[in-house]
């Protein structure tokens, strides 16, 4: 069976990395490292969203609680998707 890629955003991320899937959102998470962004797409609404870092992105996680756990370079942080705050978690350095 071929492969098959569809094109869903009509964007270009520097280095796009770290997808991670929502099943409790039906929402697709990932980073674009290089211009710190941590951006999510909803498939079914087409609806995007991006929050800017302070620091270069390593990866992310989805918490229990709904927040996204984003490594930078020197520290956790949290990021509250409904707020866009970012929320010191522990420092790396």
């Amino acid at each position: 069976m071929p492969l098959t890629i569809d094109i869903v955003l009509n964007q270009r991320d520097d280095l796009g990395e770290s997808p991670l899937w929502d099943s409790r959102d039906q929402c697709l998470y990932w980073i674009d490292s290089r211009r710190r962004l941590v951006q999510r797409l909803h498939t079914q609404s087409g609806d995007y969203q991006s929050w800017q870092t302070p620091q270069d992105i390593g990866s992310i996680a989805l918490c229990q609680s709904g927040r996204i756990l984003v490594a930078l370079q020197n520290e956790l942080q949290f990021l509250n998707t409904t707020t866009g705050t970012l929320t010191p978690f522990i420092d790396i350095q």
